[in-house]
């Protein structure tokens, strides 16, 4: 994700230019003082993107939970998206200003009234997204799709280790037309599917809430929810069909640090993963979109248990097939 070069205006010059003071408070230090995104213009004129520029050194690590690793978020400074009266696609990108390090970046989707919530992270992206290889070609990006009413607030951080610079983060934001709001969308408002039954899934519509944990192997910008029961211990075979980018389950109430496995459409030709339950009880499985607007519907289908996980790969092709089938009338 290559960032686009804007010239930031007088205001933004001006903080790159002043320097950090020992012991002096570092703006956007916090949550509660996220700073707001500036206009910026290019080289011909005004342009719809807006930015601010982070500052980092003298800057020191949250409480919110560090979704790419333990070094990462080491500094953190904050900005923040208001909410809007129409949902909206939001994409946020964090550049160094000088080095080729790439910054943490992580989207915290706020519930409808609030700006302060940092519970979890609903999406997170650096170098474990970008890849090491890409250093100084490439900045963090995240984008997620919100409903009307609801603000983001965006952290940027400084890997433990690395010499803190400032990082210039730039915020592009469009409208987008979606469908009444499919069931599942909340994680707690989940429906119940059946071990063994493919399920098709409505996903126009879908949304990120908070409350959906980052995921950064398998980041969507909109996710839908379903829960099953599954009653031995052991692996398992999901697999989603349709519209799904991603598929993700997770042991318990969901959080970043539950997920037992995930897939995505860049991972091949089939979305499915094995799934390994070491206890029985409710499974959460989590069904990522790219484009809520206009998406095909989707089927999910977890099978099992295999006695190993060699058989549980070896079930995977069968078990997207079945799910697939259901846009054909058969497997419900």
């Amino acid at each position: 994700m290559r960032t686009t070069v804007l010239i930031p205006t007088a205001a933004t010059l001006a903080a790159l230019a002043v320097p950090a003071v020992a012991g002096a408070a570092v703006p956007g230090d916090d949550a509660a003082g996220a700073l707001s995104f500036e206009p910026v213009t290019a080289e011909n004129g005004p342009v719809a993107a807006r930015q601010r520029v982070l500052r980092l050194d003298g800057a020191g690590p949250d409480a919110a939970p560090r979704c790419l690793g333990p070094r990462s978020f080491a500094r953190t400074a904050w900005a923040i998206v208001p909410a809007a009266d129409a949902a909206r696609r939001i994409t946020v990108e964090a550049a160094p200003s000088m080095s080729t390090a790439v910054p943490d970046l992580a989207l915290y989707v706020q519930p409808a009234g609030r700006r302060d919530v940092t519970t979890e992270p609903t999406t997170c992206a650096g170098r474990e997204t970008v890849g090491d290889g890409s250093r100084g070609d490439e900045a963090a990006g995240a984008t997620a799709v919100v409903g009307a009413g609801q603000a983001v607030l965006v952290q940027v951080g400084w890997r433990d280790g690395d010499a803190p610079e400032d990082v210039v983060t730039t915020l592009a934001q469009s409208t987008v037309r979606l469908a009444e709001a499919p069931r599942g969308l909340e994680p707690a408002a989940a429906p119940s599917i059946r071990l063994g039954r493919p399920s098709s899934v409505a996903l126009r519509g879908a949304t990120l809430v908070g409350g959906d944990p980052a995921q950064p192997r398998c980041l969507s910008q909109a996710a839908v929810w379903r829960t099953v029961r599954i009653r031995k211990a052991g692996r398992y075979a999901l697999a989603v069909a349709g519209g799904a980018t991603t598929v993700t389950a997770f042991r318990g109430r969901p959080t970043g640090d539950r997920a037992l496995a995930c897939a995505s459409d860049a991972d091949g030709p089939r979305v499915a993963t094995t799934v390994r339950a070491r206890r029985k009880g409710v499974l959460w499985i989590r069904l990522g979109v790219d484009s809520p607007e206009s998406t095909d519907p989707g089927a999910v289908l977890l099978r099992g248990p295999f006695r190993t996980e060699r058989l549980a790969r070896k079930a995977l092709p069968s078990t997207a097939s079945r799910a697939a089938r259901i846009f054909r009338g058969r497997g419900r």
